[in-house]
């Protein structure tokens, strides 16, 4: 900070572990120092310092710690100082240093403190009145002029300076990410905003008395950019730009800007937010209505960082630069040259466009925009033009929406914008209530679609893939239309996939599932495409199609894969079915599944009836083992959802060092013995591993990152002589298949930190006699990621606030949802996603095709008992309930007596015990 003669800065943060101020509650905090100096702006000579370690040569302050930079006013200096016993305001002379005065605010809180001081805290002026952020859950205001508190406003709990008992204290877990990077007071008119360090919430105050007028949550925010002269305060988050009304807190823009990351703080001037972005732009925002004007690339995209504009100049400091860029009337000068000396000189008259748009003058930037495109159009103006035109048309301000429309036409070739234009049209049409049109516009979409892994953003906390986007869009309007038109947009679809049943390649059926699985033309197409399929080199594929087939025709053909690998237990759940459910239905080669079941039991006969094993003599073996050899230990792993039917029993267990993995089927029998193939992997951790298991694949949570691994063996070779049917191939009985490695990822946020420690953590269960639940942690007691399978083809997992679906053969992404509390359970099927937080009381409903947020409720008063795909269970007082979380729909609901004690199985049951005794 700055009073026009001396800048203030902070320097020299250390930190001293000697101190003997260091315990509190039981534990060692860090005791921390910087120091406060003065320089003269115009020499840059030191005029003074204080603060610094405490020594024998101590300066003024010294020990103590300076909040943030120091605010000058009225010849005074106001700064906020933690001493590690009180947070204070202090006032210095700024010509000297000398202090005058200071005035207690709170007792220190070291652990929020701590997270407290990277953020920055000032005090900021609002009437006569100086009020403080404390970063200790209250915000204080002191009268300068009486040096008295005025009024004090809590947010949240305060803890007490002694503990009850040694240790008795239990770490916030509020991380640097849940909190806002910024929380410099904001007056505006008679409120005070304010943007707590320690608390995910934006908070409105009374500047007179400090009452709370309102708050909304964070929601993802970083920082506040400012309030307008419309009286909208701005917040920017980590993926977009919302603006909400100072008066109630509510939307002030139709919707938020969908902007990439910000490189750091913007500029507001002239009714236009300018910030920086980390992709090399500067954005430029019209702060009224929430339009895009303009967006201009710098030529080397590490200068952007914080921005600030003086004297017409626009002056960027990023983390390794400090760049400065021309004053805006050496810019226009060198345009009005330019032009004086061309009037049609097409680059001058671009540039004059951006600048027009930059300063708000939408209307002379459109007009130079059309003459550019008039004289010789480019790439740049086109894309440049689109992207007004769509915002109108988003926004709905385009005057004349058909012209507007037609000269959009001309404009789009770049396929980001396509999309975008091809969603308004849609949109539009589904506002009028034509349905059937909507599905049109995303129909010409699709027949353009090219298959591509990149992830676009659809919202503001979404991004996608294109494919998968148009078809939770068609689903959805499929789902709300007249029985007519879905008739017509079925026959449209079918048509289509006439269309991809032509020759005999597999990619236009690839291409026609991934955008139309959800409609009743999906199931010939799977058909046509398992038929086309090499069960060997495919077998990926292939399975997961059988899987989302279903019905007998899936179940033998999946039996005869899965025993010509020698895997007779998982294909025993699959002749059962054969002979019972199936046992009359034509399943493959004309032949009913009584038929191939009878003829499978036949053929392993001897291994069909096989039980518990036993030894050769009938005699357990004694073995004297001695004191010096170490033993090894075996713990069984945690299931994080129930095992599928293929699995119904088996268990897996890891050794003591977290190093091997043994695999027992039903009968007790090993199926498989492996490393973690992890290098670099020892974990010691009994409590929070867990696994879960779908058909072939595997996934183990080891706490900080997730493995998939495929468990059969890779499928035989086509012997050379001759054709032989799977169902004749006699497996081998004594082999055991070694897991492989297909893919992994991480469980934690990688923007944040390259690595983690993970720690178990006990989960309180609210119901009482029910068994707590374990999860896992890191170091800083922030909760870890969960994975889980979605449907037959995805694998969903939370990395930080993210939430991240990726196709369960490659790992590629799919989509990804931000903004999700941490260590949610996961669960859901092939059209939703259950999100669960780990307190069990809120839970937010995903499309599994797109990630689009569907819904988000509280439990109130009632506790989970667990989640089965998209079905919440939960008990309220004397009441078990079973709803679908998508709809919120009753499937049971049921009152039993007071006391009653219910507990879920690790299957799909649950028990309930009533105060009479009597089980249910």
């Amino acid at each position: 900070s700055s009073d026009g003669e001396l800048v203030f800065s902070l320097q020299d943060r250390e930190g001293n572990l000697r101190s003997p101020q260091i315990a509190w509650r039981g534990m060692f905090v860090a005791r921390e120092f910087n120091k406060l100096v003065a320089i003269e702006a115009a020499t840059g000579r030191l005029r003074w310092e204080l603060g610094g370690p405490r020594g024998d040569y101590e300066l003024l302050g010294a020990g103590a710690f300076f909040l943030g930079p120091p605010l000058p006013w009225r010849g005074q200096l106001f700064a906020l100082t933690d001493d590690g016993i009180d947070l204070r305001l202090v006032v210095l002379d700024p010509r000297e240093g000398k202090l005058l005065w200071t005035q207690t605010l709170a007792p220190c809180d070291p652990i929020w403190s701590s997270m407290a001081r990277d953020t920055g805290l000032s005090p900021t002026v609002v009437g006569e009145c100086i009020v403080c952020p404390t970063g200790a859950g209250s915000v204080i205001a002191v009268d300068p002029v009486r040096r008295e508190l005025r009024w004090q406003h809590a947010y949240r709990e305060s803890f007490d300076r002694v503990p009850m008992r040694r240790f008795d204290f239990h770490p916030p877990n509020a991380p640097f990410e849940t909190s806002w990077r910024q929380s410099v007071l904001v007056a505006a008119r008679d409120r005070v905003l304010v943007a707590p360090p320690d608390a995910a919430e934006l908070l409105c105050l009374d500047a007179r008395d400090g009452q709370l007028l309102w708050k909304q949550p964070r929601d993802e925010g970083l920082f506040l950019a400012g309030v307008t002269e419309d009286s909208a305060v701005l917040v920017v988050t980590a993926n977009e730009v919302r603006a909400l009304r100072l008066a109630d807190g509510k939307p002030a823009w139709p919707r938020p800007v969908s902007i990439a990351p910000v490189a750091g703080h913007g500029v507001l001037s002239d009714g236009v937010l300018h910030l920086p972005l980390i992709t090399g732009e500067v954005v430029s925002i019209e702060i009224r209505s929430g339009r895009v004007l303009a967006r201009t690339t710098v030529t080397i995209k590490e200068l952007l960082g914080n921005l600030i504009a003086a004297d017409g100049r626009l002056v960027s400091q990023s983390a390794s630069h400090v760049a400065a860029f021309p004053q805006l009337r050496e810019h226009q000068q060198a345009i009005a040259d330019a032009l004086q000396k061309n009037a049609d000189n097409p680059r001058a008259l671009e540039e004059q466009a951006r600048m027009n748009l930059h300063l708000g003058r939408r209307e002379r930037g459109l007009a130079d925009l059309r003459r550019v495109l008039a004289l010789r159009p480019t790439a740049e103006a086109k894309q440049l033009m689109a992207g007004l035109l769509l915002d109108e048309v988003r926004l709905g301000e385009s005057t004349d929406l058909d012209a507007t429309i037609r000269e959009l036409e001309t404009l789009l070739d770049d396929p980001k914008q396509r999309l975008l234009f091809a969603r308004l049209r849609a949109a539009s049409s589904q506002r009028r209530g034509e349905l059937l049109a909507a599905a049109r516009e995303l129909l010409k979409l699709a027949d353009a679609w090219e298959p591509s892994n990149e992830l676009e953003i659809v919202s503001g906390p979404t991004a996608s893939r294109q494919d998968r986007w148009i078809a939770a869009e068609l689903l959805e309007l499929h789902s709300t239309m007249s029985d007519e038109d879905r008739r017509t947009l079925d026959d449209e679809i079918a048509t289509r996939l006439r269309t991809a049943l032509e020759g005999s390649g597999a990619a236009r059926l690839r291409d026609f599932l991934a955008l139309f699985a959800w409609s009743p033309a999906a199931s010939p197409a799977r058909r046509a495409l398992i038929d086309r399929l090499d069960a060997r080199k495919q077998r990926h594929e292939l399975e997961s199609l059988l899987l989302a087939e279903g019905g007998g025709f899936s179940a033998a053909r999946l039996a005869r894969q899965w025993l010509s690998l020698g895997q007779l237990e998982l294909a025993r759940p699959l002749i059962e079915d054969l002979a019972t459910r199936f046992a009359e239905e034509r399943c493959l080669d004309d032949k009913t599944g009584r038929d191939w079941a009878t003829r499978w039991r036949e053929e392993f006969a001897d291994q069909w009836t096989q039980r518990w094993p036993t030894s050769a003599a009938g005699k357990l073996k004694a073995e004297v083992v001695s004191n010096s050899e170490p033993m090894n230990q075996w713990h069984h792993f945690g299931w994080s959802a129930p095992p599928d039917a293929f699995h119904e029993n088996w268990e897996l267990w890891r050794d003591s060092i977290g190093r091997a993995v043994v695999a027992r089927d039903s009968f007790g029998r090993e199926q498989w013995r492996s490393k973690i193939p992890f290098e670099g992997y020892s974990s010691p951790n009994v409590m929070g591993l867990s696994a879960t298991w779908h058909a072939r694949w595997l996934v183990l949570n080891l706490g900080e990152r997730f493995l998939v691994l495929d468990t059969l063996p890779p499928t035989p070779p086509k012997p050379e002589g001759g054709e032989k049917s799977e169902g004749d191939e006699k497996p081998d009985k004594n082999s055991v298949p070694e897991p492989r490695l297909m893919w992994q990822h991480v469980l934690f946020d990688r923007r944040l930190e390259p690595q983690v420690t993970p720690l178990p953590t006990r989960l309180r269960n609210p119901i009482p006699g029910s068994p707590d639940r374990f999860a896992m942690q890191d170091s800083s007691n922030r909760l870890l990621g969960r994975v889980a399978f979605i449907g037959h083809d995805v694998i969903c997992h939370q990395a930080g606030h993210r939430l991240i679906a990726s196709a369960l053969a490659t790992g590629e992404p799919l989509w990804t949802f931000d903004g999700l509390p941490l260590g949610c359970e996961l669960s859901g099927d092939e059209r939703c996603v259950v999100a669960t937080t780990a307190d069990g009381r809120e839970l937010f409903v995903l499309s599994t095709l797109d990630g689009r947020l569907l819904r988000r409720a509280e439990f109130g008063s009632a506790a989970r008992l667990a989640t089965f795909g998209r079905n919440v269970l939960t008990w309220s007082d004397s009441e078990l309930r079973l709803f679908d979380a998508a709809t919120n729909a009753d499937l049971l609901r049921e009152q039993f007596p007071m006391g009653t004690l219910p507990c879920v199985s690790q299957g799909d049951s649950v028990a309930l015990l009533e105060p009479t005794g009597r089980f249910t």
